[in-house]
């Protein structure tokens, strides 16, 4: 379903560019000629047009970094084949954008210590500032195993990657 919804999403996006590139018409002798033009330019109403209270959850929940599984529970529509009915293709595309970013900054295995299980929250929590002192004992291990842990140059490569993302969500 993914690439047809990006299509759609492709589609609506090229047919909003067409309708905002009208031009005005020349000037008309008569009203008859003057409405014709007109009723001529109105434009059909858009998705962008249409959006709704759910539109509205996915967006907010898609800006937060979330995916497709967060906008199936914000906005309770409970299935993967409501969301693709009724929210915007535009949302889902960036959420399907935000679960690719999740995917690629998954910690691969062969990162992982022996007790330390670490996952996304954790880096995310760890870029967002939090002490060490407060996630070991959320993750029952010891902090120098954190310390580590994060100290590895492809972990601490994400976790400067997350700060930068986290900075330019700040400043938006």
């Amino acid at each position: 379903m993914e690439p047809e919804i990006r299509r759609t999403a492709k589609q609506e996006a090229a047919l909003t560019r067409a309708f905002s590139e009208i031009d005005p018409a020349p000037r008309r002798r008569s009203a008859h000629e003057e409405w014709l033009d007109e009723h001529d330019r109105r434009r059909p109403l858009l998705r962008q047009d249409l959006h709704s209270k759910s539109d509205e959850l996915a967006a907010r929940a898609v800006d937060e970094g979330g995916g497709i599984d967060a906008v199936i529970e914000v906005t309770d529509l409970r299935t993967f084949a409501n969301i693709a009915r009724r929210i915007d293709p535009a949302i889902l595309v960036r959420a399907y954008d935000n679960d690719a970013l999740a995917r690629a900054l998954a910690i691969p295995e062969s990162l992982r210590l022996r007790r330390l299980r670490p996952d996304t929250p954790l880096m995310q929590r760890r870029a967002a500032g939090e002490p060490l002192r407060r996630l070991a004992r959320d993750y029952a291990v010891s902090h120098t195993t954190l310390s580590r842990w994060f100290a590895r140059s492809s972990v601490a490569a994400r976790v400067n990657e997350l700060q930068r993302r986290q900075g330019r969500r700040r400043t938006r």
